[in-house]
């Protein structure tokens, strides 16, 4: 049997459906540890996590929002915060040295145990399973990779150059939304 695979979420503020989420992945699978990476409002809230304070997983983060640009119709706060979740992620499991995890979005309820689809996708570094996230990482290398095609996507001139064309068309087209992390996966 595979040993049990981590169940990560990241969160900041309180929401009325966390607890539900939290209780679920927990319920779903008890033997994995099931990690809240948030802030204040949710530190020593829920039995079902072991609370993460977020800004303890930031540097790497931070040093993307120093490059971002934002080209969506959605709120800058929230497509950067989406976006840096990816950087926290990896440095939590680096400085965790947690080889294997499942990335949920905090509204996603859990109804399977997670080594059952680690065992199913042992083969791949990194699954997006239907639209991201769930993501399951088995090597934590592919998550560096993901941040690493972020970060470069707004450094360099040619490829920020197709993100801003993209928005664009996007715009012409009258269309919502724009660069999003979703667009990288």
């Amino acid at each position: 049997m595979a040993s049990p695979v981590a169940i990560v979420f990241i969160h900041t503020g309180d929401s009325d459906y966390l607890r539900y989420s939290l209780a679920q992945a927990r319920r779903s699978n008890p033997k994995s540890a099931v990690y809240l990476i948030g802030d204040e409002a949710t530190a020593g809230r829920y039995a079902d996590a072991e609370h993460i304070l977020y800004r303890d997983y930031v540097a790497g983060a931070r040093k993307f929002a120093a490059c971002y640009r934002h080209l969506n119709t959605n709120p800058h706060a929230f497509e950067l915060f989406c976006m840096m979740r990816w950087f926290v992620l990896r440095d939590f499991m680096r400085l965790n040295n947690i080889g294997t995890a499942v990335y949920l979005d905090s509204d996603i309820m859990l109804y399977e145990e997670m080594h059952y689809e680690h065992f199913r996708c042992y083969d791949y570094d990194l699954a997006v399973t239907g639209v991201a996230p769930p993501v399951l990482i088995n090597d934590i290398r592919a998550l560096e990779a993901f941040c690493s095609l972020m970060e470069r996507s707004y450094v360099d001139g040619i490829e920020l150059s197709k993100l801003e064309e993209r928005f664009r068309t996007m715009q012409a087209e009258g269309r919502p939304g724009g660069i999003c992390d979703m667009t990288f996966w």
